[in-house]
Protein backbone atom coordinates (compact mmCIF):
# COMPACT_ATOMS: atom_id res chain seq x y z
CA UNK A 1 0.00 0.00 0.00
CA UNK A 2 0.78 3.42 -0.52
CA UNK A 3 2.11 5.12 2.35
CA UNK A 4 0.69 8.98 1.03
CA UNK A 5 -2.66 9.46 0.21
CA UNK A 6 -3.65 12.38 -1.78
CA UNK A 7 -6.97 14.11 -1.52
CA UNK A 8 -9.39 15.92 -3.57
CA UNK A 9 -11.48 19.10 -2.88
CA UNK A 10 -14.70 17.25 -2.29
CA UNK A 11 -13.06 15.30 0.71
CA UNK A 12 -11.06 17.44 2.15
CA UNK A 13 -14.38 19.69 2.74
CA UNK A 14 -15.67 16.42 4.15
CA UNK A 15 -12.86 16.19 6.24
CA UNK A 16 -12.58 20.33 7.04
CA UNK A 17 -16.37 20.17 8.16
CA UNK A 18 -16.43 16.84 10.12
CA UNK A 19 -13.65 17.29 11.79
CA UNK A 20 -14.87 20.81 13.34
CA UNK A 21 -18.10 19.35 14.35
CA UNK A 22 -19.38 15.82 12.78
CA UNK A 23 -23.26 17.51 13.02
CA UNK A 24 -22.46 20.29 10.78
CA UNK A 25 -21.91 17.54 7.81
CA UNK A 26 -25.59 17.27 7.75
CA UNK A 27 -26.31 20.86 8.10
CA UNK A 28 -23.50 22.22 5.49
CA UNK A 29 -24.83 22.92 1.98
CA UNK A 30 -22.28 21.46 0.15
CA UNK A 31 -22.43 17.97 1.58
CA UNK A 32 -25.74 17.34 1.06
CA UNK A 33 -24.87 13.63 -0.47
CA UNK A 34 -22.58 12.39 2.66
CA UNK A 35 -23.47 11.12 5.86
CA UNK A 36 -21.58 10.91 9.14
CA UNK A 37 -20.91 7.20 8.62
CA UNK A 38 -19.01 8.67 5.56
CA UNK A 39 -17.08 10.61 7.51
CA UNK A 40 -16.05 7.70 9.82
CA UNK A 41 -14.85 6.00 7.11
CA UNK A 42 -12.89 8.27 5.73
CA UNK A 43 -11.10 9.10 9.22
CA UNK A 44 -10.28 5.41 8.80
CA UNK A 45 -9.22 5.52 5.33
CA UNK A 46 -7.10 8.46 6.77
CA UNK A 47 -5.45 6.17 9.23
CA UNK A 48 -3.65 3.56 7.09
CA UNK A 49 -1.65 6.91 5.65
CA UNK A 50 1.47 7.97 7.41
CA UNK A 51 1.53 11.18 5.04
CA UNK A 52 -1.52 13.61 3.22
CA UNK A 53 -0.29 15.51 0.46
CA UNK A 54 -2.93 18.81 -0.40
CA UNK A 55 -2.01 21.01 -3.28
CA UNK A 56 -2.62 25.07 -3.58
CA UNK A 57 -5.15 24.15 -6.31
CA UNK A 58 -7.27 21.75 -3.97
CA UNK A 59 -7.13 24.42 -0.93
CA UNK A 60 -8.37 27.04 -2.86
CA UNK A 61 -11.15 25.17 -4.02
CA UNK A 62 -12.08 23.88 -0.63
CA UNK A 63 -11.29 26.88 1.51
CA UNK A 64 -14.33 28.46 -1.04
CA UNK A 65 -16.76 25.44 -0.67
CA UNK A 66 -16.33 25.55 2.87
CA UNK A 67 -17.16 28.70 3.26
CA UNK A 68 -20.12 28.53 0.82
CA UNK A 69 -23.52 29.68 2.64
CA UNK A 70 -22.23 29.58 5.62
CA UNK A 71 -22.15 32.54 8.20
CA UNK A 72 -19.55 33.42 11.33
CA UNK A 73 -18.91 31.88 13.98
CA UNK A 74 -19.52 28.57 11.84
CA UNK A 75 -17.07 30.28 8.81
CA UNK A 76 -14.49 31.25 11.04
CA UNK A 77 -14.58 28.08 12.95
CA UNK A 78 -14.31 25.83 9.34
CA UNK A 79 -11.61 28.25 8.19
CA UNK A 80 -9.40 27.93 11.48
CA UNK A 81 -9.91 24.18 11.22
CA UNK A 82 -8.36 24.09 7.14
CA UNK A 83 -5.42 26.09 8.81
CA UNK A 84 -4.79 23.13 11.34
CA UNK A 85 -5.13 20.69 8.63
CA UNK A 86 -2.95 22.80 6.30
CA UNK A 87 -0.32 22.89 8.94
CA UNK A 88 0.60 19.10 9.22
CA UNK A 89 0.06 17.85 5.79
CA UNK A 90 2.38 18.11 3.07
CA UNK A 91 1.69 20.60 -0.24
CA UNK A 92 4.15 19.59 -3.07
CA UNK A 93 4.96 22.92 -5.25
CA UNK A 94 2.92 22.17 -8.37
CA UNK A 95 3.33 24.69 -10.98
CA UNK A 96 0.04 24.97 -12.54
CA UNK A 97 1.99 25.04 -16.78
CA UNK A 98 2.59 21.58 -15.66
CA UNK A 99 -0.98 20.73 -15.34
CA UNK A 100 -2.26 22.54 -18.25
CA UNK A 101 0.73 20.12 -20.65
CA UNK A 102 -1.55 17.41 -19.35
CA UNK A 103 -3.73 15.61 -22.43
CA UNK A 104 -7.13 15.22 -19.83
CA UNK A 105 -6.09 19.38 -18.74
CA UNK A 106 -8.93 20.23 -21.33
CA UNK A 107 -11.54 17.89 -20.01
CA UNK A 108 -11.32 17.47 -16.44
CA UNK A 109 -9.87 20.92 -15.85
CA UNK A 110 -6.73 22.46 -13.91
CA UNK A 111 -7.12 20.98 -10.65
CA UNK A 112 -8.03 17.58 -11.64
CA UNK A 113 -5.04 18.00 -13.83
CA UNK A 114 -2.83 18.73 -11.14
CA UNK A 115 -4.10 15.84 -8.91
CA UNK A 116 -3.04 13.64 -11.93
CA UNK A 117 0.47 15.28 -12.55
CA UNK A 118 0.95 15.23 -8.74
CA UNK A 119 -0.17 11.34 -8.46
CA UNK A 120 2.01 10.32 -10.91
CA UNK A 121 4.86 11.21 -8.49
CA UNK A 122 3.68 8.47 -6.09
CA UNK A 123 0.98 8.07 -3.40
CA UNK A 124 -2.82 6.95 -4.06
CA UNK A 125 -5.17 9.83 -4.73
CA UNK A 126 -8.60 9.72 -3.37
CA UNK A 127 -10.99 10.84 -5.05
CA UNK A 128 -15.41 11.40 -5.18
CA UNK A 129 -14.84 12.33 -9.10
CA UNK A 130 -15.84 9.52 -11.13
CA UNK A 131 -14.09 10.97 -14.41
CA UNK A 132 -10.43 12.37 -12.36
CA UNK A 133 -10.86 8.36 -10.93
CA UNK A 134 -11.07 6.76 -14.36
CA UNK A 135 -8.17 9.03 -15.77
CA UNK A 136 -5.95 8.44 -13.10
CA UNK A 137 -6.18 4.41 -13.60
CA UNK A 138 -6.15 5.33 -17.27
CA UNK A 139 -2.49 6.89 -16.39
CA UNK A 140 -1.48 4.03 -14.23
CA UNK A 141 -1.91 5.81 -10.88
CA UNK A 142 -2.91 4.43 -7.80
CA UNK A 143 -6.31 5.63 -7.30
CA UNK A 144 -9.48 4.58 -5.25
CA UNK A 145 -12.90 6.21 -5.63
CA UNK A 146 -14.81 6.87 -2.45
CA UNK A 147 -17.93 6.23 -3.46
CA UNK A 148 -16.98 2.90 -4.68
CA UNK A 149 -16.33 1.98 -0.76
CA UNK A 150 -19.70 3.71 0.79
CA UNK A 151 -22.43 2.83 -1.89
Amino acid sequence: MNHTVILDANLLVLLVVGSTQRDYITEHKRLASYAVEEFDLLMTLLDAYSETKLIPHVLSEASNLIRYGVKDPLRSLLSARLAQIIARTSEPPLASRNATNRVEYLRLGLTDAALLTLSQTGGCLLTTDLDLYLAALGAGHASKNFFHMVR
